[in-house]
């Protein structure tokens, strides 16, 4: 086995065997050295990779089936026996779309691959900077998530289990990302599903066991439609890789069928609407788990997908259109619904779909502007929520909740945690940080499309506005209140360095914005577009201007440095509201505008816009078919 070979093979089987032997541990113990062995050795396989790639100028590594060990009989096997288990679950979980789900994947996938048995699929792994940077996000942000857990799961009784599914998952999302065989890749995709169903379950109550049953059946049906789209894939264009797949305007009509149907399976995944109830419903697993799905797994999956998938539907308008509208509709539609909500991890949630959904925004544009967003908002994106939902996870462990309002004199309390939750929530929005860089480029990208334009215009102000809103409650107190002590116990090492890794990640990241351009989006782009973005050492460039990371970073440090020195506070009393005489009893808190019901009011008209969002785009390869 070659050495790229290896790096590839071993960055999907290491998290999986590590995962297997935590399997082995007795209930009730930590494998806390397994975890950490396997994490490390992880995170060296994944700058290996990188730092061969870049040292040999290799563009891509190509695998094919004869340089591996005979895997298709392995796959076939693994593949029944999880849908068999999803039947298992179906039938114990009273859930008739599971077992209706397993079934509708069981039984076309034993006839189709009965006929497609001996077919040539290579390569059937491949491997570009695309591939690079999503498997980085896995291998690093993934794991120093499951590293953070080792800590915030001390005491649960059942940590072999924990741990075991978390190192699977980050293995079966090396294989999704890795994977070019369209049956391999729709194997590890549902592993995927698997894991997130054991993960969101976790906590065995009864409102994690119906989120995580939510979770099963939305994923599983978009795991319909993705192996409906690889059999449509290989009847109208008889191949079985993604490298194969046609592009441009040589796709006409119900050819664009296969990509519809791709499309909409990657929305079941990365929870966009009208899918996403079940992210929401996630919620109720343990932090570390919210974090793993949101920043390094699940929910990329179906957006990197989609960006896989975007030099294929060059010069298909119509249908990238539609497309972007579901993408803008979903950044609008939870930035408002964020603002109406008092829990942090389901403002984080909504933060989530709508980020992810400008993505896929980026994908409709298909411009090598846009796509360079995409990219830039993928990797940002997943550094400042995986910090956000580990600082929200330690502020729970040490108040119980996880409420906004709860937040109010954190500030005093913990500190570093307020410095942790303002430098997540600055990443997402301001300047300098890159995903403020990406959301500049994917505005001057959409400046030619009005609409789109309004939808994320909008969708901006009430970004601004929740997070604004969050910050402003880490300095709040109440009159006649004195500023509090810090919490008197420390926080834990290994939460301090897990936090700060990626707060030092993610400010290094932004400053190098040029050189994450220059030597790991430009290769990518450079396949397939011509490169619009250029990176250099103060920032980056565009035809439309330029932006100086640099020069906004010493602006934004100034400026902190002076308002600490002027809004520096007492230690004594700091406010005394007049009450004209009387003595009040002050009681803070938010107020939050909708209540479930009103929330669920909202939902069900979103739900029925993106449900003939989703129509049309599964119609439109019919209509052109017929109209053409």
């Amino acid at each position: 086995m070659q050495v790229p070979t290896l790096y590839l093979f071993l960055l999907i089987t290491v998290p999986t065997l590590g995962g297997l032997l935590c399997m082995t541990r007795r209930r009730g113990t930590s494998p806390w050295v397994l975890v950490a062995g396997t994490s490390m050795i992880t995170v060296v396989l994944a700058l290996g990779l990188l730092l061969y790639m870049a040292t040999k100028g290799l563009e891509s590594i190509a695998v094919n089936a004869d340089e591996l060990f005979p895997m298709e009989w392995a796959i076939i096997a693994l593949d029944l026996m999880l849908m068999a288990y999803f039947v298992y679950v179906g039938v114990r979980d009273k859930s008739r779309w599971i077992v209706a789900f397993s079934f509708l994947q069981i039984v076309p996938m034993v006839i189709f691959q009965s006929m497609v048995m001996g077919k040539t699929a290579d390569p059937v792994i491949f491997a570009d900077y695309l591939s690079v940077v999503m498997m980085l996000i896995t291998s690093l942000v993934g794991s120093v998530i499951i590293l953070y857990a080792v800590r915030y799961m001390k005491g649960d009784g059942n940590q072999p289990r924990f741990f075991a599914v978390m190192l699977i998952f980050v293995g079966a999302m090396n294989g999704a990302v890795f994977s070019n065989d369209l049956l391999w890749l729709f194997f590890f995709w549902e592993v995927t599903t698997l894991t997130s169903f054991l993960l969101i379950g976790h906590n065995k109550t009864d409102e994690a066991k119906r989120s995580a049953r939510i979770a099963a059946e939305i994923t599983l049906g978009g795991g319909v439609l993705l192996l409906a789209s690889i059999i449509l894939s290989y009847y109208y264009f008889n191949t079985l890789t993604i490298s194969a797949l046609p592009s441009g305007t040589s796709i006409v009509g119900l050819q664009l069928l296969p990509f519809a149907l791709m499309a909409v399976a990657a929305f079941t995944k990365s929870a966009q609407v009208p899918f996403q109830r079940w992210l929401l419903g996630a919620m109720v697993a343990p932090t570390p788990v919210s974090a793993l799905l949101h920043s390094a797994t699940m929910v990329n999956l179906g957006v990197y997908f989609l960006l896989r998938l975007s030099p294929n539907l060059v010069g298909q308008d119509i249908i990238s259109w539609i497309v972007g509208i579901i993408g803008a509709t979903s950044f609008l539609a939870t930035s408002l619904l964020a603002i109406a909500q008092s829990n942090s991890k389901r403002v984080l949630a909504y933060s989530t779909i709508g980020n992810l959904g400008l993505i896929i925004v980026c994908v409709g544009l298909n411009t090598p502007l846009s796509i360079t967003a995409g990219i830039i908002i993928l990797i940002f994106h997943a550094i400042s929520k995986a910090i956000l939902f580990m600082s929200v996870g330690v502020v729970k462990e040490e108040t119980g909740s996880e409420d906004l309002d709860v937040m109010a004199y954190l500030r005093d309390r913990m500190p570093f945690i307020t410095v942790s939750i303002f430098v997540g929530v600055f990443m997402l929005m301001l300047p300098p940080f890159g995903l403020f860089a990406g959301k500049w480029i994917v505005s001057e990208a959409a400046a030619g499309f009005p609409f789109i334009s309004i939808l994320l215009g909008v969708g901006f102000a009430g970004t601004i506005v929740y997070y604004g809103k969050w910050l402003g409650r880490l300095f709040e107190t109440g009159p006649r209140v004195s500023r509090l002590p810090a919490l008197s116990q420390k926080l834990p090492v290994l939460y301090k360095y897990t936090i700060g890794a990626l707060l030092g990640a993610g400010i290094v990241l932004s400053l190098a914005i040029g050189q994450v351009i220059t030597y790991l989006i430009d290769p990518y782009l450079s396949l397939h577009y011509a490169p619009a973005v250029s990176g250099s050492s103060l920032g980056l460039n565009t035809e439309f201007g330029s932006f100086p990371a640099f020069y906004f970073l010493l602006i934004i440090g100034v400026l902190f440095l002076g308002f600490g020195f002027l809004l520096k506070l007492d230690k004594k009393e700091l406010t005394q509201a007049y009450a004209g005489g009387e003595d009040p009893v002050f009681d803070l808190g938010g107020f939050y505008y909708l209540d479930e019901k009103v929330e669920g009011h909202w939902n069900k008209i979103i739900l029925a816009l993106a449900s003939v969002l989703l129509a049309v785009l599964l119609l439109m390869p019919v209509a052109l078919e017929v109209f053409s």
